[in-house]
């Protein structure tokens, strides 16, 4: 039980870390301002253009991924994976690290149902 209360929180601080801002302070561009104001990896394609997107797309997704591995290894029962996933997803969503902005989800989500559900995906 406690390996999951601390894998949701480690999920949500991951899923928080804003990959695209982050990019766009090494290049001197601030993501929220062009587009639609979010820092995933669509966005990101805007602000920096392919290569910076591909790497956002690809980190964003290896959070999702590995935090879905950590949940399925670690984590109490199928609620518990969910709850760290969706913990995961949420930090990329609405992140501490912005004051609840962040990307959309989607290479996260990605990422997790790789792991979860590879034929699916």
């Amino acid at each position: 039980m406690i390996a999951t209360v601390l894998l949701v929180l480690a999920g949500y601080l991951v899923g928080a870390v804003p990959t695209g801002l982050v990019f766009g302070k090494v290049a001197g561009v601030d993501p929220r301002l062009v587009g639609s104001g979010r820092v995933g990896a669509t966005n990101t394609y805007r602000a920096l253009g392919l290569p910076a997107s591909i790497a956002v797309a690809v980190i964003d997704a290896l959070k999702g991924a590995g935090l879905a591995y950590l949940g399925l290894r670690f984590a109490a029962g199928e609620w518990g994976l969910a709850a760290v996933v969706l913990a995961t997803v949420l930090g990329q969503v609405y992140s501490v690290f912005l004051l609840a902005q962040g990307g959309r989800g989607v290479a996260t989500s990605a990422g997790a149902s790789l792991i979860l559900f590879p034929l699916a995906l």
